[in-house]
């Protein structure tokens, strides 16, 4: 008999790398301005690139605009077409393969953080109800219930009427992944950038010595 019965996954920096988001959403940005601006596409995209390269995530728009002489008054239009652009990503072979060998034997559900549209937009280009039979936004309620608030995982475990002992967290964020799992006692397994083989493995070993 099988103690886990529902394994939990993150999404972003679990199952793809996010950089890769970032990426296809500085070129939305640099297409837009673009043609809406009538600037040069490469020159807006290398200047986003090179913002990203320097300091990571954040104040990205602030970092371009300042550089080539642009309103920062834009940005919050800049924001709308980064959340509103249909991401160019997609999920590794290996990755599929794994996904969709443990749906043949368990059930899966997405728990993610994030604004909803962009989450939901991601979920659709990676084609992930191939293998989820549910999905869950945990900031449509709003950013005070992201994990690792209790109030979605608990939803998981109410839908599918299971203890937190028979469930299976796994993510990447040691606060939001892995903390929100510990509040509640349930097992986890963290992840440091996208699944790799060596953490494959660990996983199916984890759910074998997890068969009574």
């Amino acid at each position: 008999m099988r103690m886990t019965k529902v394994i939990i996954f993150d999404l972003d920096n679990t199952l793809y790398n996010e950089k890769e988001y970032v990426i296809s959403g500085f070129k939305a940005v640099a297409l837009f301005l673009a043609r809406e601006k009538s600037l040069d596409y490469c020159t807006v995209y290398s200047s986003l690139l090179e913002s990203f390269v320097i300091n990571g995530r954040g104040n990205n728009f602030n970092y371009m605009c300042s550089k080539l002489n642009i309103n920062n008054r834009i940005i919050s239009r800049l924001v709308d077409v980064y959340r509103e652009h249909c991401p160019e990503i997609i999920l590794r072979e290996d990755i599929e393969l794994f996904l969709l060998e443990l749906s043949r034997e368990y059930n899966l559900c997405l728990l993610t953080n994030g604004w909803l549209l962009p989450q939901k937009m991601k979920v659709e280009s990676l084609k992930l109800d191939r293998y989820f039979d549910t999905i869950f936004y945990s900031q449509q309620d709003g950013l005070d219930f992201a994990k690792p608030h209790p109030k979605y995982f608990m939803q998981v475990l109410q839908f599918y009427k299971i203890e937190a002992s028979e469930a299976l967290m796994i993510g990447d964020d040691p606060v939001a992944d892995i903390q929100g799992a510990k509040k509640l006692n349930m097992p986890y397994f963290q992840v440091s950038n996208e699944l790799d083989d060596n953490e494959k493995q660990q996983i199916i070993q984890f759910l074998h010595d997890n068969i009574q």
